[in-house]
């Protein structure tokens, strides 16, 4: 909890964090997806676009439609058999590109975090100018 005198949440009140020995982490406001920009559409944990194509592909339009943004899918997002080393590949390669404003994942899952040991984040590429943001593909 908060107080005027401090707090007791690893998290402070202001939305900025602490590194070990009390440092603050900088906080940093990335800038909002506009139309025309490009996002990312990776599958980190299941690939439920290859079991549902047309739902995918109906929240891809509607994506383009309502936001104007420009869906970019990576290799592993239709694919049932990706690796933990495949899936992560598509993560790193989705921030690394500087073309792209925001990565969205497809669907959360449990599978998700056998990609950590193999995603490698660069704060530097997370920090960018760029929305970074997880969410399910809208689809209503």
């Amino acid at each position: 909890m908060c107080s005027d005198v401090g707090c007791t949440n690893p998290v402070d009140r202001r939305g900025g964090g602490w590194r070990d020995g009390g440092v603050p982490i900088p906080r940093t406001h990335p800038v909002k997806a506009r139309p025309g920009d490009r996002v990312a559409v990776v599958s980190p944990s299941f690939a439920a676009p290859a079991v549902a194509p047309a739902i995918h592909d109906q929240g891809l339009r509607r994506l383009t439609e309502l936001t104007g943004l420009i869906p970019v899918e990576y290799p592993t997002t239709r694919r049932l058999d990706a690796t933990a080393q495949d899936r992560a590949a598509d993560l790193n390669t989705a921030f690394a590109d500087p073309s792209i404003r925001a990565v969205l994942a497809t669907i959360g899952g449990e599978h998700q975090i056998t990609v950590v040991p193999y995603w490698i984040p660069k704060w530097s590429r997370l920090t960018r100018s760029r929305s970074s943001a997880t969410a399910t593909t809208p689809t209503c």
